[in-house]
């Protein structure tokens, strides 16, 4: 019995420390983001984060705050280093595709961002029709369905150059080879580049000679040069 009343008021003691004790206030904030996006993120996370309580601060409302504020953020890891430090990761999201006689690239969410022609990336073309306000995010889903297809292909063997919506049923991409793949935007994007994967693999030394993939039917259409 005494052991266990022991046991019970060290466990309040620590419990108090963890809560109380200003060993565990956060007094330290380590930053690292890629300066792309978030202004005055050292300022703002500081005000926010030193004082709290290390353990007991809500680490996933503070990341989704983050969010909140600046749309540009992709991705925030945060690290708790004891007793009184914070170390937090912030990931912009990146671009996908140049716009076609604009200064502005465009991440796979319709995300506008002033263009950094460091980036190679393929070039968009938006319908003739199509009016862009770069203080707002894209919200058309012909054009979020050829940013996805895009996204995709720049994580794959095919590399891109242009992109062009055809129309409300298909979008065309030029490879960096001369290759013309037509896409359905009624299908699956990832399916749809797997599926393009799959023909260059089983083509290997041939796939020089192709000159269109059209991945609108139910079965792909080949043609060669």
């Amino acid at each position: 019995m005494i052991k266990l009343l022991a046991l019970a008021a060290a466990g309040f003691v620590l419990a108090f420390l963890a809560v109380f004790s200003p060993l565990f206030e956060i007094k330290t904030v380590i930053f690292n983001d890629d300066d792309k996006c978030v202004d005055n993120s050292q300022e703002i996370t500081q005000s926010q984060l030193i004082g709290s309580n290390l353990i007991f601060f809500q680490a996933q409302t503070f990341a989704q705050n983050i969010k909140d504020q600046f749309v540009c953020v992709d991705t925030i890891g945060l690290e708790r280093k004891f007793p009184s430090t914070v170390i937090i990761d912030i990931k912009s999201k990146e671009p996908v595709a140049l716009i076609a006689e604009t200064q502005l690239q465009v991440t796979k969410d319709g995300l506008l961002i002033d263009a950094d022609y460091k980036v190679q990336i393929p070039t968009v073309f938006l319908p003739k029709d199509f009016t862009l306000d770069p203080n707002k995010k894209i919200t058309d889903e012909d054009v979020l369905t050829a940013l996805e297809i895009t996204d995709n292909l720049l994580k794959s063997d095919f590399v891109p150059s242009t992109v062009r919506i055809i129309d409300k049923q298909k979008i065309a991409v030029y490879s960096s080879k001369d290759i013309l793949v037509i896409f359905s935007s009624d299908k699956d994007p990832s399916s749809q580049v797997d599926s393009l994967q799959a023909i260059l693999a089983e083509a290997k030394i041939d796939a020089t000679k192709i000159d269109k993939i059209d991945l609108s039917f139910e079965k792909p259409v080949i043609s060669y040069k």
